[in-house]
């Protein structure tokens, strides 16, 4: 009867775990960046028009230490840091 009841039990609870796959599997998307001695930062952003500036600013002083352009809801910003520096 244990036995019994436990498969009873397990059968329902297993088949609603499963998950069902759609279409293709997804395919990780990779970019290949060489090594530099500076940094690189992508993003993407919604809500801005075309042209508008975004900035990376110093912490200590409020200086802009890389400029970009928003361009289809992308930017880059790109440079050079002597000292990695997070805060």
């Amino acid at each position: 009867m244990k036995k019994y009841f436990l498969f009873v039990t397990l059968v329902p609870c297993l088949a609603i775990a499963q998950n069902a796959q759609t279409g293709a599997p997804k395919k990780a998307i990779i970019k290949t960046v060489k090594p530099a001695d500076g940094y690189l930062i992508m993003g993407n952003i919604k809500g801005f028009t075309d042209g508008t500036t975004v900035s990376l600013l110093n912490g200590s002083n409020g200086t802009p230490e890389a400029t970009s352009q928003i361009v289809n809801e992308k930017f880059t910003l790109t440079g050079k840091s002597e000292i990695a520096d997070f805060k």
